[in-house]
């Protein structure tokens, strides 16, 4: 009888601040909350708030009360390294700059651990401070070296890494972020109790939006498109959905646009399923992107989406097929691919379910578990392989 095979202990690390709960989060939570308990003693570090912890311990993950990468480096770094030990953590999966650099610092004071870090844009891309900037980018060439494999979540963020990175192909791994398909879908009654909430009426269409409202999302540019169609259209609403450092100035300017009650800023919202089957169609204006997740929830849901011609979106949306795509900060662009769909929903509907049907797919979050699931057993040598 074959010996059974050995259990992986891993510690998920991710610094962030409860009720900040950004596509970065809920992809490593997802993650998480669906690795094979037969295989998998699974820790959590990350910021999140009582209800999502008590859904994870739900799941059979262990949440540490601390959140390590939110504390000092002197004291965050120390805690976790006895944290690991204490814990007989074999693999740590980090994710964002200061999380990375804490890993890589205790793991190496700890010994005998393997690190994986995930990564959406390279820290060059992150919106933050110059000196900031300078900080991390240092840091993480000093450091990379411990890391024994990085997880790219789209091949134009791997071909980065490789290329200004200078980090070795085979170092690193492309896996897409996931989605739950199946939590996704029409759902008349939800979608009539999300616009009566709003007050949006049957003839009323619903432009929307989901994600953390920062300068790299183009919210602004959402906006300024919302007040030309408002302008021809009577009927034209918008949805925001989501918090961030831009939500005042992106609420100020929707005034002075005159939008007032047509633009609605919804905060952050967990029915995410039934926000989205609410929307007719779903935009996605951003700047800079790794692999959003609100896309693909998008995507799962079946919305006709137009959003920027951006490498990640790019590769989510099949170069146009699964979704319109305009350029980066054109509001006159993006105003006219939305109004292109309002005016053809048979158009809206096919793109629609391209969309579904791509995320069903390429982007199950099954896959993404299980190319994670493989990719940790090569790392702990329980299978053959490289990360690359």
């Amino acid at each position: 009888m074959a010996a059974p095979e050995a259990r992986i202990r891993i510690l998920f690390l991710m610094r962030g601040r409860p009720g900040v709960f950004g596509g970065g989060k809920r992809a490593f939570m997802q993650l998480m909350a669906a690795l094979p308990n037969a295989q998998f003693d699974v820790f959590a570090s990350c910021a999140l708030d009582a209800g999502q912890h008590a859904r994870l311990r739900g799941s059979g993950v262990a949440v540490c009360e601390r959140n390590f990468a939110c504390e000092s480096p002197a004291g965050g770094i120390a805690a976790l390294r006895r944290y690991l030990l204490k814990e007989r953590i074999g693999i740590v999966h980090s994710q964002g700059p200061r999380a990375d650099l804490y890993a890589r610092v205790a793991a190496a004071l700890a010994g005998d651990i393997a690190l994986v870090n995930t990564v959406a844009m390279t820290t060059d891309e992150l919106a933050m401070s110059a000196p900031r900037r300078l900080l991390y980018v240092g840091s993480d060439r000093l450091t990379r070296g411990a890391v024994r494999a990085f997880v790219a979540v789209s091949q134009a963020v791997r071909e980065r890494l490789c290329r200004r990175g200078g980090i070795a192909p085979e170092r690193v791994v492309c896996i897409p972020n996931g989605v739950d398909v199946g939590a996704y879908g029409a759902d008349a009654r939800a979608r009539e109790r999300i616009r009566h909430e709003f007050g949006f009426g049957p003839e009323v269409r619903v432009i929307g939006a989901l994600g953390r409202l920062d300068r790299r999302k183009g919210v602004e540019v959402l906006v300024d498109a919302a007040a030309a169609l408002s302008r021809e259209r009577s009927n034209v609403r918008v949805l925001i959905v989501g918090t961030g450092p831009v939500e005042a100035a992106c609420r100020e300017r929707a005034a002075r646009a005159g939008l007032g009650p047509r633009c609605v800023f919804a905060g952050f919202r967990e029915d995410v399923a039934a926000v989205l089957d609410a929307m007719d169609v779903f935009v996605m204006p951003s700047f800079a992107e790794g692999h959003p997740f609100a896309v693909l929830e998008a995507m799962a849901s079946a919305r006709a989406i137009v959003a920027s011609d951006i490498p990640g979106i790019r590769e989510q949306l099949a170069h146009g097929a699964a979704g319109r795509l305009v350029p980066p900060g054109d509001a006159g662009a993006l105003a006219r691919g939305i109004a292109e769909l309002l005016d053809d929903p048979a158009e809206a509907a096919r793109l629609g379910g391209a969309a579904r049907a791509r995320a069903e797919a390429d982007f199950d979050v099954r896959q993404q578990v299980a190319q994670h699931a493989e990719l940790y057993a090569i790392l702990k040598g329980l299978r053959a392989g490289g990360a690359g």
